[in-house]
Parts: structure tokens; sequence; C-alpha cells
């Protein structure tokens, strides 16, 4: 076989499996593997002020997506470099 040769041939999902390394399965519950045993049903209470929370959170949010959408549809939205510059350093 010429080089060339070698690289136009794809590898197939047998040759994938077939070149892993004998005992690198994955482990139970990794991704692809085998899923783990169920455990007991686990029950979840969120509070009233959470919800009022979520609501307002995602209300602002809302506005504030129509806002930047509009914006960049219109050609204004402008990236100010000093201030996302700023918000890396500062961690925020």
């Amino acid at each position: 076989m010429r080089i060339d040769e070698a690289y136009r041939q794809a590898p197939t999902a047998t040759d994938a499996s077939a070149a892993r390394p004998a005992g690198a399965e994955r482990p139970a519950g990794s991704p692809g593997g085998a899923s783990p045993a169920a455990g007991p049903p686990v029950t979840v209470t969120v509070s009233d002020k959470a919800r009022a929370l979520s609501a307002q959170t995602s209300e602002a949010s809302d506005a504030k997506v129509a806002s930047l959408q509009k914006a960049i549809s219109e050609g204004t939205f402008k990236v100010d470099p000093q201030a996302i510059a700023k918000k890396i350093v500062d961690g925020s």
C-alpha cells in the first residue's frame, strides 16, 4: 500500500474499537458505558421565594435578549473590548 492510499481510507467504527487497548472499556456510569443501578427516588422542593426570583430573572433576561437582538439586527450593537477585558480581569 502506498502512503497516499492510507490517508484516503477513512477508519470505520470497527477500526476505532479494534485500536482500543485491551482493558480500556469505559467504566460503568460513564458516557457510553453501562448505566448504574437506580437508587431511591429523590424529592426536590422549590420554595415560593425561589420561584419568584426565577420569574424575575427570566423576565429581565427576556427583555435584555430582545434588546440585544434588535440592536444586532439594526447594526447598532457595538462591542466594548475594554468592558469585556475589565470583566475578565475582575472575574465577574
